[in-house]
């Protein structure tokens, strides 16, 4: 069993903003092999993408202990049974894993992902500084891989070595299945930009109001197709809040040619000043200059 929670620190960037950043945990019940991430937010769409991560780097376990937390549950029948989110049910169903909910109001029920949480939060984010969300990540992943290479004062094992001595692991399913889960989907404005991670990312403008799955991988933001999980385009993440153009965006663009030829002819002509500069084009120059006659 692996027990996964959220937790919440808050971010100051050097302009002074503040904004709240989203850590997902996931830790193994026996042995304590822990894996952490960092999100934007902690929308489903984060859980699903946390929770798959967590399983490649963890195996997929028989059972997840976990919170009554909207992403996973919507409420309890009469006699007290969990009803799921839809898109939660068919994930769980899909990865092939049992979801344990921990009784309303005792976190307690799962203390080993709230140690791991308030251990993450006392040692890790500590005097912690990071340039955008793939960096804290880089981060992250290499302070999970150097606690589970050593021993805890509660054990004398190796968590690295522990998890897969005693314990059998299912493996993911293939990634094509994955997709709708890693990539969530996104509508695609009408001037040809998408917007994720609060960024915004050019599209094709063919594509323009339909949907499109946007999946992200350390630099590399993937722009997929929903109905054939083909890349559309690639574009690299900077983490710029200026808005990033695709090559060719507007090049598909419908553009009306004349139906018949052309016959209809009118001058261009530059004006110019008697300095001989073109800085007085406005009607207040030409008065002025009618004053002067």
């Amino acid at each position: 069993m692996f027990q996964m929670d959220w937790g919440f620190v808050k971010v100051i960037d050097d302009g002074g903003n503040e904004w709240q950043c989203a850590c997902f945990a996931m830790v193994c019940h026996h042995c304590g092999l822990r894996h952490v991430e960092f999100f934007k937010s902690a929308r489903q769409e984060n859980l699903f993408i946390g929770m798959i991560h967590s399983f490649a780097v963890m195996g997929v376990p028989e059972k997840v202990l976990t919170d009554n937390m909207k992403s996973v549950v919507t409420k309890r029948d009469a006699e007290g049974n969990p009803v799921w989110n839809t898109e939660y049910e068919a994930f769980q169903s899909l990865i092939g894993f049992k979801t344990v909910l921990c009784k309303v109001a005792h976190p307690f029920t799962k203390g080993g992902v709230e140690r791991l949480v308030r251990y993450v939060k006392g040692n890790f984010i500590q005097g912690r500084t990071f340039t955008n969300i793939t960096d804290l990540n880089v981060q992250a992943a290499e302070w999970c891989y150097e606690k589970n290479s050593k021993s805890t004062r509660y054990s004398d094992f190796i968590p690295m070595e522990e998890h897969y001595k005693n314990e059998k692991f299912s493996s993911l399913p293939p990634k094509e299945l994955l997709i709708p889960y890693l990539a969530p989907l996104r509508k695609i404005s009408y001037d040809g930009f998408v917007n994720y991670e609060d960024r915004r990312y050019g599209v094709p403008i063919r594509f323009a109001g339909r949907e499109i799955r946007v999946m992200r991988e350390k630099e590399q933001l993937f722009l997929i197709a929903p109905d054939t999980n083909e890349v559309v385009y690639t574009h690299t993440v900077d983490w710029s809040r200026k808005a990033k153009v695709c090559v060719g965006q507007w090049s598909a663009m419908p553009e009306e040619h004349p139906t018949q030829k052309v016959t209809s002819y009118m001058r261009q002509v530059c004006i110019q000043s008697k300095d001989g500069r073109f800085s007085r084009f406005s009607l207040m120059g030409k008065e002025e200059e009618d004053d002067e006659r």
